[in-house]
């Protein structure tokens, strides 16, 4: 775990950037939308990273996880 490799300051530093951080703004949104609209139009040909929860998926169930994703007009690959 990441506890075992960085002080607990760093971790601290890190938390509070994150924090701050969050909500994301209206335009990391939009940003974000645009590209999932353009990796759809194109049908794919780019991958993207998507929050998903996983139910048994890497043998984790019930915990949320950022993935690499292929949108296409068929939906999520």
């Amino acid at each position: 775990p990441i506890t075992a490799s960085l002080p607990a300051h760093v971790l601290g530093q890190i938390d509070r950037h994150v924090q701050a951080s969050w909500p994301p703004g209206p335009y990391a949104l939009g940003s974000a939308a645009a590209r999932c609209v353009a990796a759809i139009v194109r049908n794919g040909r780019r991958r993207l990273t998507a929050f998903a929860v996983l139910e048994g998926e890497y043998d984790a169930r019930r915990v949320v996880a950022a993935l690499p994703v292929t949108l296409g007009v068929a939906g999520i690959r």
